[in-house]
């Protein structure tokens, strides 16, 4: 990880015109981030968020594979 004194280091090193280009998207990516924190949004995508994002025989074929992988077989052990 690169500390704060090496970024402000390396920034100084632009002109001004690019160094204020920098701080504008800095300032654009925390209004970003306190915007979605205000309206209780997170990076996550939500359960719901995955809704309808595959198909009702994928699912299905999910549903039977977790079923498969779930049962036991006693003289395996």
């Amino acid at each position: 990880m690169v500390s704060s004194d090496e970024v402000v280091k390396l920034v100084e090193s632009f002109s001004l015109t690019e160094r204020l280009l920098i701080v504008e998207e800095i300032l654009k990516s925390i209004r970003k981030e306190k915007l979605e924190v205000e309206r209780g949004e997170d990076a996550r995508p939500g359960i719901l968020a995955l809704a309808g994002i595959i198909s009702d025989n994928e699912a299905e074929s999910w549903h039977e594979a977790i079923d498969e992988a779930r049962k036991i077989d006693i003289h395996e052990w």
